[in-house]
C-alpha cells in the first residue's frame, strides 16, 4: 500500500515538471497564441496527468491493480 502511494505522490510531482516543460514548450515556440494552446489548459492537464501518474507507476515498479499475476505464480 505505501509503494501505491509513494507512486501516486511521484506521479503528481512528475506532473507538475511536465506541465511547466510543456508550457514552457509552448511559449518558446509561439504556440501560445494558436487558439488550441490558448482556450484548451484543462484538456491539455488531462493528457499530462494519465501520463504522470502511468510514468511514476512504471518508475517505482509498482502495480496499479495489485498484485501482479507473477507474483501469484511463485
Amino acid at each position: 500500500m505505501f509503494r501505491w502511494i509513494k507512486a501516486f505522490i511521484l506521479g503528481i510531482i512528475i506532473w507538475y515538471i511536465l506541465t511547466i516543460v510543456y508550457g514552457t514548450l509552448v511559449g518558446a515556440l509561439d504556440l501560445n497564441e494558436l487558439s488550441f494552446f490558448n482556450s484548451k489548459s484543462n484538456f491539455h492537464n488531462f493528457i499530462l496527468y494519465p501520463i504522470a501518474v502511468w510514468l511514476s507507476f512504471k518508475f517505482t515498479k509498482t502495480s496499479f491493480w495489485g498484485n501482479s499475476k507473477d507474483k501469484e505464480k511463485n
